[in-house]
């Protein structure tokens, strides 16, 4: 029972601590929100949870959790956060109050064991502990009523106060209890300092509720660590055994790694990280649920075979651990033990997939199928395995697999296979000559050397593996017709090679002291100078010369066809931010294409408005499919505009997974590396997918198409910005020019047509190339024997995020050009965050500082430069009296939290979310007077 007591006290206190971690993003001065706490409320200097659970009123509660809508430009967006973190740790209360409840028990129980006399007092603290649990219970359920009763609007409800004031009484009663039992039970001096500690946070936690509203449970949070301690439930270690612990935790440090990344980190990346790990984590489809929990259960496979078979072998290896045997007894034990650290992935996967409409039932199945699916790849593998043994009879690695009934070697009895120990294993006569490489056998009378058991088993799994990654490989690629599976599953994937190819060079480098991640990287650098791993975009002859018009001509060509002389101007100004950016981009767009269809039915009044998009990063896929939309006659199908929507809101994140593990992986393997052209990567894969999605175009049109189309005025210009990693200037591949007026000795930024003039470029390969998301895709170059163009080429908005600059640089090159034309400059971004309030830091925080510095400075220094030069550029075409007060900024400003995606995959509600916004967004200042401008069929919202 003490062991059980011991592991039920490490889990509630890692349980706790990790609810109050979750906690530490709760705002905690409420008088940021605009309004101070009702007199009524919980002092102060109580955590934020405990405030809410003993508030007795509504106007309380809900001004703890703060207001759920900004109803001012100074409104923080922290409400909506905090009912979120409230609603999530209330969930999670569930499990703590069953946790605590046990512990309570056991501990209980364990006291009453060392001292029968005092068992009376281990049955009081079971009923205080159960009349507090229960009524912790009642709370949390008042509290989830309370949480939707704010979310809805609603501000009249009964809240947990009374009960919560009863419950933490209760629990204070129950901890004195426990201390007191402890202190009279135990004999030892520590043992009696944690009964005494417990007594004294029982005795604080009840004053401090009835008296302060603040129960203070402080000494029950000393006291639970050092409970683990005293009461570790096995012999202390020595020195002797902590050494050989050591030893074996730094050659299992691969498994251990990878564990981690399994059972620990990417799961909990779903919390601290939403923004990446949300789209991460959405299966989509019950096949690619069934994927992921497949790669699961098989990396956590992987991760007990390498572990294994480093245990087996190191008292072979090494003579520091050549007197211990681990233990590696054949049993179901160690492949359940294992499996376990895919559950987290799994619990993970089903809860990031709930957006989707696929059945309870059909999760089960999958979860069900891949477990066998996992179950059926070991078995293989030890069938045959056992088939290759030449000696009949001989003891193969069963170590490794469960005792699975009916494998031999070569006609050897079953029970041959399912005994022995790391002492038996695979040895034939006495004595290794190999330190763990290679054992001696007798083969017909002749002794030979051969592979040790255990390095077979690997090399099957791992042929094994290499066979489910390339079916995977063929048949999820973009050239066949089924889609990809969720990036989770290929990140799975990726763990498990890597995990094979690190383990196994530790195996070998470890016996001679060799550093496994300085060589791997030292051979790589030196290796790399013959490589083929760069990444380069690939680019087309022209057939045509082309003629890129300057904002004057185009203009001209756009007057000219719609036959608008004194028609308003729209310009587009669209920002980055992966496909949250580009769905809103078209949406926006499109919506108000859907706002200003005109009255006869002939050229749209929007549509037919719109001269130039300025576009980066996530932007340009959205502004790619807007200007798409247009046909050669310059007319859009209204029919079309949601489609529109929906090619930018396609999940690609699959596709970039499937060029990560393939051809970039690939390409990093020397040899293999040849077979790997330049310009197949993931981010041609990236690309290739939203080709796909682009119903409208059977092939990607080419820059010079569009070019021409913009001479013609039938299309919008459209500028894709993107950023030089070797200038920090912009690149721009575009069709039309730009107003430059470069300062002296700097270089002006580096635009396609001007520097290219005999090569084109796919539209679709330009948006590309300007949403290079950091990692997510690679700074790549174009393919082209110019060597002062082999640059290569980053996100945009590593410049400039919201396309501003490009846009204002354009309508400062049109100048008199916007005579008599109302120009209205349409800003597609979303809404600046909050910036941080600050908090103590640490040496360490002082160490990455400057890093984190930088970063900030990046995005804010950009905000407040697009800003004035928003209004520079006003000023200065104002000096004009025909062109004074004729730009106006339109903002459509997209309300994102921290868990709008980054990356290239939308959730279901995320894209019903962006839908709802712009139907329920609040016009800005000229947002009425553009749509009356343009003589829209509807005028505003």
């Amino acid at each position: 029972m003490q062991k059980i007591f011991w592991f039920l006290l490490l889990a509630t206190v890692v349980w706790g601590a990790i609810m109050q971690v979750e906690m530490a993003g709760y705002v905690k001065q409420p008088s940021r929100f605009g309004t101070e706490l009702p007199p009524d409320c919980a002092n102060k200097k109580t955590p934020p949870i405990a405030q809410i659970e003993l508030s007795k009123t509504s106007a309380c509660f809900a001004s703890l959790i703060g207001p759920m809508k900004s109803t001012s430009p100074d409104a923080t967006a922290d409400g909506p956060e905090n009912l979120r973190l409230a609603v999530r740790n209330t969930h999670e209360d569930y499990a703590f109050i069953t946790l605590y409840w046990l512990t309570f028990l056991a501990f209980a129980w364990v006291l009453g064991k060392t001292d029968p006399r005092t068992r009376w007092l281990g049955a009081a603290v079971a009923i205080l502990i159960t009349v507090a649990a229960g009524l912790d219970l009642r709370e949390n359920q008042l509290m989830l009523a309370g949480f939707c009763q704010i979310k809805e609007g609603n501000l009249n409800f009964v809240t947990s106060g009374v009960v919560s004031t009863v419950k933490w009484c209760v629990f204070g009663a129950a901890t004195t209890a426990l201390g007191i039992h402890c202190f009279v039970a135990e004999k030892l001096r520590l043992r009696k300092v944690i009964g005494g500690l417990l007594a004294v946070s029982g005795l604080l936690t009840l004053v401090g509720t009835l008296a302060c509203k603040n129960p203070i449970p402080i000494g029950l949070f000393i006291a639970m660590p050092i409970a683990l301690v005293s009461y570790f439930p096995w012999r202390r270690p020595k020195g002797k055994v902590v050494a050989t612990f050591l030893i074996y935790a730094y050659l299992l440090r691969f498994p251990i790694i990878n564990g981690l990344l399994l059972a620990v980190v990417l799961p909990a990346g779903y919390f601290y990280a939403p923004s990446i790990f949300y789209g991460l984590f959405d299966a989509m489809v019950p096949f690619s649920f069934f994927l992921i929990c497949f790669a699961a259960f098989l990396l956590a496979i992987i991760i007990m075979i390498t572990a294994r078979i480093t245990l087996a072998y190191a008292p072979d290896r090494f003579d520091d651990v050549s007197d211990t045997r681990p233990w590696v007894r054949s049993s179901w034990w160690p492949t359940i033990l294992f499996s376990l650290l895919a559950v987290p992935m799994v619990v993970m996967t089903w809860r990031g997939s709930l957006s989707d409409p696929f059945s309870a039932w059909l999760r089960v199945a999958g979860v069900v199928l891949a477990a066998l699916a996992a179950l059926a790849f070991l078995y293989a593998t030890a069938q045959f395995h056992a088939w290759l043994e030449e000696t009949a009879g001989s003891n193969t690695v069963c170590f490794i697999y469960p005792p699975f009934r009916g494998l031999n070697a070569h006609g050897a009895p079953p029970n041959a296979l399912s005994t022995g120990t790391a002492e038996a294993m695979d040895r034939v006569l006495p004595g290794n000559l190999d330190a763990g490489y290679i054992r001696q056998q007798i083969v017909g009378g002749k002794t030979e050397l051969v592979l040790r058991s255990g390095h077979r088993v690997g090399t099957i799994a791992l042929i094994a593996t290499l066979l489910i990654y390339a079916v995977v490989g063929y048949f999820t690629s973009p050239s066949s017709r089924i889609s990809n599976p969720a990036a989770m599953f290929y990140v799975l994937l990726l763990l498990c090679l890597l995990t094979w190819f690190f383990s196994g060079v530790a195996f070998f480098l470890d016996k001679l002291r060799v550093p496994v991640l300085t060589a791997v990287l030292g051979i790589s650098m030196v290796l790399a100078a013959g490589w083929r791993t760069d990444h380069v975009f690939e680019l087309h002859p022209l057939q045509s010369v082309v003629s890129v018009q300057d904002p004057s001509h185009v203009i001209d060509a756009w007057a000219n066809f719609r036959k608008r002389e004194q028609a308003p101007i729209v310009v587009v100004a669209t920002a980055g931010g992966g496909i949250r950016a580009s769905a809103w981009t078209t949406e926006v767009l499109t919506g108000l294409a859907d706002d200003c269809e005109s009255a006869d039915g002939t050229q749209n009044a929007f549509t037919s408005s719109v001269v130039l998009i300025s576009s980066v990063s996530g932007g340009s896929e959205g502004a790619m499919y807007f200007a798409g939309w247009y046909d050669g006659n310059g007319n859009t199908d209204p029919k079309q505009s949601g489609t529109i929507f929906d090619e930018s809101a396609r999940t690609d994140l699959g596709a970039v997974g499937w060029g990560l593990v393939y051809p970039d992986l690939l390409r990093t393997v020397p040899g293999v590396n040849f077979l790997v052209p330049q310009n197949f990567d993931r981010g041609s894969a990236l690309e290739r997918e939203w080709v796909t999605h682009w119903k409208s175009h059977a092939a990607p049109p080419q820059l010079s198409e569009w070019n021409d189309d913009v001479g013609r005025g039938t299309r919008p210009a459209v500028i894709f910005n993107a950023t030089i990693s070797e200038t920090g200037n912009r690149f721009m591949a575009a069709t039309t020019g730009l107003y430059e007026q470069p300062a002296e000795g700097r270089p002006a930024a580096l635009q396609f047509f001007p520097t290219f003039t005999k090569e084109d470029m796919d539209v679709s390969t330009a948006a590309r190339v300007s949403a290079t998301f950091p990692f997510v895709s690679p700074m790549s170059r174009p393919d082209t024997d110019l060597k002062y163009a082999q640059l290569h080429l980053g996100d945009g908005g590593y410049y400039d995020n919201s396309g501003l600059l490009s846009a204002l640089q354009w309508l400062m090159g049109a100048g008199p050009k916007l005579k008599g034309h109302p120009v209205y400059l349409v800003i597609i971004d979303a809404m600046s965050s909050e910036k941080s309030a600050g908090g103590v830091w640490s040496w360490q925080r002082q160490i990455v500082a400057p890093v984190g510095t930088l970063l900030a400075v990046r995005t804010s220094s950009q905000e407040t430069r697009a800003d004035i030069e928003l209004h520079a550029t006003m000023d200065d075409l104002g000096f004009n009296p025909e062109i004074q007060d004729k730009i106006k900024p339109v903002y459509f400003h997209y309300s994102a939290d921290d868990r709008a995606p980054l990356s290239w995959h939308l959730l279901r509600t995320q894209r019903e979310d962006i839908v709802t916004q712009w139907k329920s967004h609040q016009p800005s200042k000229y947002e009425p007077e553009m749509l009356q401008d343009l003589h829209c069929s509807v005028a505003g919202k």
